[in-house]
């Protein structure tokens, strides 16, 4: 049974599905950074272990979701 994706992923690059599991990836990293700055109890505005505050994170999910934007493209994981 097709989903509604099936559509959009006949004929996608190698390098596209690689740029979006990248993104991805990116994505899932800054969340995670996200879900264990407010685990600890800390507030948004105070620093991650990885940047200044939570803002930051957000602002990467932001744009690594923009898939006009490469930004993303160069950025390495955070986490292991």
């Amino acid at each position: 049974m097709k989903n509604v994706f099936d559509k959009y992923w006949e004929g996608i690059t190698e390098n596209a599905e690689k740029e979006i599991i990248h993104r991805m990836k990116m994505i899932i990293d800054d969340a995670q950074v996200i879900i264990d700055h407010i685990e600890q109890g800390k507030k948004f505005e105070e620093p991650t272990k990885c940047a200044d505050n939570v803002w930051t994170h957000l602002s990467n999910i932001e744009i690594a979701v923009d898939l006009t934007s490469t930004e993303s493209s160069t950025w390495k994981k955070f986490t292991r």
